[in-house]
């Protein structure tokens, strides 16, 4: 929260969000009244079905109902009711949410990367002499612009060189904009 205060993100970053949220409040309202329109039909249709069914059985066979065919036939009624109300929509709520968190794991994974430096990897027979963990030779970091504006990107760092040993402990220091968190 500090470093956006000290660098004056606070107010786009709140414009952002309140965006985002409004978006999702949007998406919220319409899937309450879909639910809400479900949960209707849920309690309607039990009776609905059950009065056409017996009026179609006793108009067109011409037989009484017996209390052992009624209650049969409201059981299996609403044990398919419950399946068909309940379980069918929540499967396609989580079919959707599955599909919507696909596609943004997808988006992120297809973002570019830039990667025009060089990483030292050091192999077995090299990390029994030395104790060296993490080596970086003339490293520039670069900070993406938004999606849809400039193509160019920000440098953030440029030729930095580093050498990380095991059994040490490494601070970062700096004043605000020095590059830190590009260097992490």
């Amino acid at each position: 929260n500090r470093v956006m205060k000290f660098n004056g993100w606070e107010d786009s970053f709140r414009e952002k969000i309140a965006h985002q949220r409004e978006q999702e409040v949007n998406v919220l309202y319409r899937a309450s009244i879909y639910r809400a329109f479900n949960e209707a039909l849920f309690y309607f249709t039990s009776l609905l079905v059950s009065v056409i069914t017996f009026t179609i059985d006793v108009l067109a066979n011409g037989r009484v109902l017996s209390p052992k065919t009624v209650f049969t036939a409201i059981t299996l009624f609403n044990t398919l009711q419950y399946i068909l109300s309940k379980h069918l929509p929540n499967a396609v709520t989580g079919l959707s949410e599955c599909y919507i968190s696909c596609r943004r794991i997808q988006a992120l994974l297809k973002l570019s990367e830039h990667c025009d430096q060089e990483v030292k990897e050091i192999d077995a027979e090299q990390s029994s002499n030395t104790r060296e963990v993490l080596s970086l030779l003339h490293i520039s970091c670069h900070w993406d612009q938004a999606p849809g504006k400039d193509t160019s990107s920000t440098v953030a760092l440029s030729d930095i060189s580093l050498s990380l040993e095991t059994g040490k402990l490494y601070c970062l220091i700096g004043i605000v904009g020095s590059g830190k968190s590009a260097l992490l």
